[in-house]
């Protein structure tokens, strides 16, 4: 699938999809941005900078994901958001 910015989403041999560099139009994530009006934003898209792999990890919020879990990457400035998100 090709992605606006021209990069190729790949898929590991586990089946996780991601980049091999941050494509077009994402920025990075704030810990407010998973949260809209007081609810948790099931079904947004986000991607993680992954600290072994140096992949992006396209990944979707799902109920149960805790801040606790993405706080350390957001600190580090490795989640990343839809512009206008």
């Amino acid at each position: 699938m090709c992605v606006p910015s021209g990069k190729m989403k790949k898929i590991s041999k586990y089946g996780f999809e991601y980049y091999t560099e941050l494509p077009a139009g994402w920025r990075l994530a704030t810990l407010g941005d998973f949260h809209r009006n007081g609810l948790v934003r099931i079904g947004m898209e986000f991607i993680i900078h992954g600290y072994h792999m140096h992949r992006y990890e396209l990944c979707v919020v799902k109920e149960g994901l805790k801040a606790s879990y993405l706080k350390p990457f957001i600190d580090d400035g490795r989640v990343y958001v839809k512009e206008n998100s």
